[in-house]
């Protein structure tokens, strides 16, 4: 009795980050865009989704993705680098520099109360900028009279997808050990 305690005991603290991660599932804004070195763009995607943003994996410095509320401010910002360029090694050996003239960008960004615009900046110049209530895909997040955020809530999946993943590790712990038993 006392390894099932302990094996149970082992799948808690595995499944509790899991958890965790479920309570970050929210509506965002994905923002798909194809960026060039000279600072044009080609916009391939902005919508509302189901899911986990991405942005604390940005770093460095050079470009920023921000939101701004009505008066121009910005009340979201995140900066990041862009590599154009690489080092790379060719079959035979010999080092070769490698460059690309386009760099596909996809951000999983949060739902910000009051964000009326998205912009992209590179070295603090403007390159891109979006009206997200004027937007087909990101129109739904405003009411229309206050400009606040919608709260659209959905059932977060993730809850129930746990739920069963334990249940399953239960099920099968408790079989194996019923099949193991001696039999007096």
């Amino acid at each position: 009795m006392k390894n099932i305690e302990i094996l149970l005991l082992i799948i808690f603290i595995f499944v509790l980050p899991l958890a965790a991660k479920a309570q970050e599932y929210q509506q965002i804004i994905v923002f798909d865009i194809l960026l060039y070195q000279n600072d044009t763009f080609q916009l391939n995607q902005l919508k509302l989704e189901n899911g986990t943003t991405n942005i604390d994996n940005l770093l460095g410095n050079g470009y920023e993705i921000a939101m701004l509320n009505d008066g121009q401010q910005i009340i979201f910002a995140k900066n990041f680098t862009i590599e154009f360029g690489g080092h790379g090694i060719t079959p035979s050996g010999a080092p070769i520099e490698i460059n690309f003239d386009q760099k596909r960008l996809i951000f999983r960004l949060p739902v910000i109360q009051n964000a009326k615009y998205l912009e992209l900046l590179h070295n603090s110049k403007s390159i891109l900028q979006i009206n997200l209530q004027t937007n087909e895909n990101t129109s739904a997040l405003f009411i229309n009279n206050n400009n606040g955020i919608q709260n659209q809530s959905q059932f977060p999946w993730i809850y129930v997808e746990i739920f069963v993943f334990v249940a399953s590790l239960i099920s099968i712990i408790y079989l194996f050990r019923r099949k193991y038993t001696i039999q007096i």
